[in-house]
């Protein structure tokens, strides 16, 4: 900030140096009227002496001045200096005038002296309380649809802040319809102010909802579908699947064996993960799906009032959502059996970790335990049964806990740390994959039962083992690599620019790597490929005859007989089908649900 110097400030600095003069010399500085009246009531008849500080001026009292400096109404100035009494006691010196040698002159802006409220910025004297490029402060420039009033950039038409960027029209915004934070619903718009029914959009109960997908008004207003059934155009259809955990099942095959909805798919829903004031959102880090719900946590980087959050499959209404407060991330959830797993990392003022169990329907707390990590980000635990099993432990390990009550059961901590894996579990075996080792433990004591250090340079990160027959399957970038569970072994390496976890369903896996490579589960061999837009990147997804493979910005459904595209859609992310829908959480924080075509 450039310095400001104004001439009441160097007013107001002559001033202050004066008393010191007028002590070290015993003077009282006083108005000329009170000197009268202090004179006349010290003076006896016959002529006596003045007060201290005050000396005799023909025949009366006045007040004594240190050289240099002149009463002036009872004040001692320096003329030479003082812009309220500039060479004489009457002349003033003008706003933007300064007092040198007695004479008024022009305060130049390089001096830094400008009248108050302005101020030097860039050389020039400027208002910062309505100078739309030095708002409040120098070089602080107010956005185009703003203007500097009072020192604040402030939104002009009618228009509000809300805490947006942009500023927002509160009788259009559905974010802040009628007022700031006002938000409309899924099916609503905001029209003067107030949210009403988007078109298509039906009012029931006192809400907008679309008839062809609601659950609870399928069809029409107060038509509800049983439970386990699905809305599909109107109807009430099937029972729903559920995509429960990382690769759906603990086995992380990838494939949703349950659910019978196939492409073409329609857009029903989306949802934006708000983004904080002035940053980029937040991508997703997946979802699951059981019993009609969606569950989903987003990726931080840094610290943040972070939430685990359930919509409604149907039509993404927000059913509950949890928040952690001040905490560097939130693990991505595992739901089983009507519970919602999630691990959460320590916050800064906390000593450990917690994994939680909440009641997926209400989202209450059925029970904590704590463990030791560092700032881990964490893919979903694995749940079998009465069991849990998850990567922790503050240099790296392998817990398991039990699910009923989160009793710990034992605790590894053999293995290398990493973060941004998960176990997985197949024919009484725990498998973990730590960088790049490759484990199996007991279920029971988490004993390591062996191991294997896969060859460089590939680090497997964001993944976890694929259990497929009698080999474990990993991306070791840039390859697949298939571990033969009898011999301990690599069974076969297939070279090409691999990322992520591969999909494994009936004979064939499925893996990304800027196009979708279909190999032969037994020899590695590659079978076809797809090149949908050549940036495919993300976990694969099979379910009814189709394999669902996406970039950050394309989601393509191909027919796993033609090895053709039969549907394709302009968003991007990690994948999942369950409840009759295909779920794309994108990067830009939108989670956006396809209707499938129900069979």
């Amino acid at each position: 900030m450039e310095p400001t110097t104004h001439p009441m400030a160097l007013r107001m600095a002559l001033h202050r140096t004066q008393p010191t003069l007028a002590r070290r010399r015993s003077l009282v500085v006083v108005s000329s009227a009170s000197i009268r009246r202090r004179t006349l009531g010290t003076v006896e008849a016959g002529g006596a002496a003045c007060n201290p500080g005050n000396v005799c001026v023909q025949g009366g009292c006045a007040l004594e001045c240190p050289a240099g400096t002149q009463d002036c109404n009872g004040a001692c100035v320096v003329l030479a200096h003082d812009p309220m009494h500039c060479g004489s006691c009457t002349n003033a010196c003008g706003p933007d005038e300064y007092c040198a040698t007695g004479l008024c002159r022009a305060a130049p802006v390089d001096a830094g002296v400008c009248s108050l409220p302005r101020r030097v910025c860039g050389g020039v004297c400027v208002d910062p309380s309505n100078d739309n490029a030095n708002c409040g402060y120098c070089n602080f420039v107010c956005p185009a649809d703003r203007l500097c009033t009072g020192g604040t950039c402030e939104c002009t038409g009618g228009r509000s802040s809300c805490g947006e960027v942009k500023c927002v029209d509160t009788m259009t915004n559905s974010r802040h319809c009628g007022a700031c934070g006002v938000t409309c619903g899924t099916y609503e718009t905001c029209a003067g102010g107030a949210c009403v029914c988007s078109v298509g959009a039906t009012l029931c109960d006192g809400r907008c909802t679309d008839t062809n997908i609601d659950p609870a008004h399928c069809g029409g207003c107060g038509i509800a579908c049983a439970a386990q059934q699905v809305c599909t155009g109107g109807q009430c259809r099937g029972s729903l699947s559920s995509w429960e955990m990382f690769g759906s099942n603990a086995r992380h095959t990838g494939e949703n064996t349950t659910e019978t909805a196939t492409p073409p798919a329609t857009t029903s829903w989306s949802f934006q993960w708000p983004p904080r004031p002035g940053e980029a959102p937040a991508p997703f880090r997946g979802v699951v799906s059981s019993d009609g719900r969606v569950f989903a946590t987003v990726d931080r980087s840094s610290s943040d009032a972070m939430q685990v959050v359930a919509l409604h499959a149907s039509n993404g209404a927000k059913l509950w959502s949890y928040n952690f407060g001040d905490v560097t991330s939130v693990g991505w959830p595992a739901v089983v059996a009507g519970t919602l797993f999630v691990q959460q990392p320590r916050g800064s003022d906390q000593v450990l970790s917690t994994l939680w169990a909440f009641d997926a329907t209400s989202g209450a707390t059925k029970w904590t335990a704590p463990f030791e990590s560092q700032g881990d980000r964490f893919l979903p635990p694995v749940v079998v049964g009465t069991d849990l099993y998850m990567n922790g432990g503050y240099y790296g390990g392998l817990y398991g806990f039990s699910s009923v009550n989160g009793t710990q059961k034992f605790f590894n901590n053999t293995l290398p740390q990493y973060d941004r894996w998960s176990p997985a579990f197949a024919d009484g075996v725990v498998y973990a994959l730590a960088g790049r080792t490759l484990s199996a433990h007991d279920p029971t004591t988490g004993v390591t039962l062996w191991k294997l250090v896969l060859s460089p340079p590939g680090v497997p990160t964001s993944t976890a083992p694929v259990i497929a027959s009698d080999k474990a399957l990993v991306i070791a970038p840039p390859s697949v690599v298939a571990v033969d569970l009898t011999t301990h072994a690599p069974a076969w390496t297939a070279n090409g620019a691999y990322v992520g976890t591969p999909a494994v369903a009936g004979n064939v896996v499925f893996a990304s790597g800027g196009s979708l490579s279909a190999l032969d589960l037994t020899t590695g061999a590659k079978l076809w490929s797809f090149a949908g837009d050549g940036a495919l990147s993300y976990p694969p997804v099979v379910s009814a005859g189709h394999v669902y493979v996406a970039s950050d910005s394309h989601v393509y459904a191909v027919d796993l007989t033609t090895h053709q595209s039969v549907w394709q859609a302009d968003v991007g992310g990690r994948l999942a089908t369950a409840a009759g829908r295909l779920f794309v959480a994108g990067k830009t924080g939108v989670l956006t649900a396809f209707v499938l075509t129900p069979h």
